[in-house]
């Protein structure tokens, strides 16, 4: 009698692998994402509640359990495995659908999560002047100053502007000369004058004794000279509010990349168990195709005790 060739033949178990696989790191990463959710989810400027962080890690943890029990299975070949395999998998992907429209929802909700969250902590003063603690941790993480850019600082925002219109004048003429180069024109108006105009009596942002601004972290006023910065935009666009909403929207758009890759791939594998479980009539005893001649041994000692 020929021998019948199964579902679970050597042909299918290395694609059926490779596909397992892909679901059981695409759950690890799932839950890597949630763990660093979680943990942001207690700051108060995270536009991702602990509810919503939640979620994604049990969907995590169920895609991951998922996987596993699909390895389970295709060692143990056995039916009710494959129920509790495919049972899992579809959970696991009712899991990820809702978090992909509650992430979606909240990375499209400017106003209510990514901005307001910010700049209430920005709208809280210190007594001392300068930055609170809060502020201060905030501009360190995300290399920015102030809600909307360093001038929240100043004792006279708008007059201090109104003081650099001039320069920023003379630097629009100068780099439009034909004859302009950026690395050789040091007369412009740049990060390390701004810097020390910062001190002048409509500001008022006086500097520490290492030098380094007491406001706002050296790293912005260090990254405006690496860039060449001598405009007026480019000089005040360094506040925290966009700082922190790209941080979490460019978060949140690897989430939703990784969710819709692993919900894609756990349903090509539910599609697989539910063909598998259907046109495979005896699972059981079909080891020899899966494991050779050892699956025979096993196959043979587990018939001879029934």
């Amino acid at each position: 009698m020929p021998k019948k060739l199964t579902l679970f033949g050597k042909g299918f178990i290395y694609p059926l692998f490779l596909i397992n696989l892909s679901v059981l790191l695409g759950g690890i990463s799932v839950l890597c994402f949630a763990a660093y959710l979680a943990g942001a989810a207690s700051n108060i400027i995270s536009p991702v509640g602990v509810g919503s962080a939640k979620w994604l890690v049990i969907a995590g943890l169920l895609t991951i359990a998922s996987a596993l029990t699909g390895s389970l299975v295709r060692v143990l070949h056995n039916k009710a495995w494959m129920i509790v395999y495919g049972l899992l998998l579809a959970t696991s992907i009712g899991f990820l659908v809702y978090c992909q429209i509650d992430y979606s929802a909240i990375r499209d909700d400017d106003e209510a999560t990514f901005y307001k969250n910010t700049e209430r902590v920005f709208n809280e003063t210190s007594d001392r002047g300068g930055p609170t603690i809060t502020q201060h941790r905030i501009q360190e993480s995300f290399s920015c100053c102030g809600f909307e850019n360093l001038t929240q600082y100043c004792s006279n925002p708008v007059e201090f502007r109104k003081s650099l219109e001039s320069n920023f004048a003379r630097n629009k003429k100068i780099s439009e000369r034909e004859s302009y180069d950026e690395d050789n024109h040091r007369e412009l108006f740049d990060s390390g004058n701004l810097k020390t105009h910062l001190q002048d009596d409509n500001c008022g942002m006086k500097p520490s004794l290492d030098g380094d601004q007491t406001f706002c972290p050296d790293y912005v006023f260090d990254r405006m000279r690496d860039e060449k910065v001598i405009d007026e935009e480019g000089m005040f666009g360094h506040g925290c509010g966009d700082a922190v909403a790209q941080h979490y929207r460019d978060v949140i758009d690897k989430v939703l990349l990784l969710n819709l890759v692993v919900i894609l791939t756990a349903t090509i594998c539910i599609i697989q168990a539910i063909v598998i479980f259907a046109f495979t009539d005896k699972i059981d005893k079909q080891k020899a195709e899966y494991f050779g001649d050892a699956g025979l041994i096993q196959s043979d000692h587990t018939d001879s005790k029934l």
